[in-house]
């Protein structure tokens, strides 16, 4: 769905700029005066949002965070709730051409709901110049679209394209889910790395047990200091003890965990972890 707003914006894009010459030999003043004026209504809005709207919003942020850190901590954590975040929008998102960056960096939220804005403005300015020399095209064309240059099918079918897609930006909650998918792959990512990380930590910590219990005298061992004893403070003890702590905080519940090993440990929190990730998909 990404690359497929994407492929919207420049489509658009494209598709104007192809139709241009057909269109201004209408030689109809209204569609003449749309020609110049919505892709200067475009530019300007590009203009104003990075030189005015912007850094009015940064510096909204600004005074948030700063709100937010005065008051007591459930006043702050209140403050935060009430705010509204601001989407910070680039260049890129703007651009022809320079929009296919989003194709190869990390894709954030903030992508998404720009690629989003970016088409409602190509639709609401662009597209509307568009659709008004659409309809003169094919009213001087005997009412027919058949014959028509390859560029107003191109219109066509970048117009359908488009609305289409500004009807789910603003109808549905399209954005908002492709925003949590992109939240809930991150934090499937991150939790599988961090479950390969303790794997390998778990093995080393079992090779220093067992080193340190290899190379603990004789002697101290008869003195009634056995091996499971002295194994409380190893490192794999250790590891045991806050897998066990941090399950049982997340489930909010005391159970008895000492008859699995640590690595059914490991699965049981991986388990609860992606319980959390499901809620990042609702």
């Amino acid at each position: 769905m990404f690359c497929f707003v994407i492929m919207g914006c420049e489509l658009d894009l494209i598709g104007f700029f192809g139709a241009f010459q057909g269109y201004w030999a209408l030689d109809i003043p209204l569609v003449k005066g749309l020609l110049v004026a919505m892709p200067s209504s475009y530019m300007v809005c590009i203009f104003l949002y990075f030189w005015c709207i912007q850094p009015g919003e940064m510096q909204d942020n600004k005074k948030g965070n700063e709100d937010a850190n005065t008051g007591n901590r459930l006043q702050r954590q209140a403050k935060a709730l009430l705010r509204r975040k601001n989407v910070r929008l680039s260049l890129y998102h703007f651009l022809p051409l320079a929009r296919y960056i989003l194709l190869i960096k990390s894709t954030t939220g903030e992508d998404v709901e720009g690629v989003f804005r970016v088409n409602s403005l190509s639709s609401f300015t662009l597209g509307s110049c568009q659709i008004v020399a659409l309809i003169f095209t094919i009213t001087t064309n005997g009412n027919s679209i058949s014959g028509l240059s390859i560029f107003v099918y191109m219109n066509m079918f970048s117009q359908l394209v488009n609305w289409s897609i500004t009807i789910l930006y603003f109808a549905t909650g399209v954005a908002d889910g492709m925003k949590k998918s992109i939240a809930s792959g991150a934090y499937s990512a991150n939790l599988s790395s961090q479950m390969r990380k303790t794997l390998v930590q778990l093995q080393v910590s079992i090779s220093e047990d067992a080193q340190r219990l290899a190379s603990e005298d004789a002697s101290v061992m008869d003195d009634n200091q056995s091996t499971s004893s002295g194994d409380e403070d190893g490192y794999l003890s250790v590891m045991r003890r806050t897998l066990e702590n941090e399950i049982m905080f997340f489930k909010k519940t005391a159970v008895d965990l000492r008859y699995f090993d640590p690595i059914e440990l490991l699965t049981i929190r991986r388990a609860v972890y992606m319980q959390f990730s499901e809620e990042f998909d609702r």
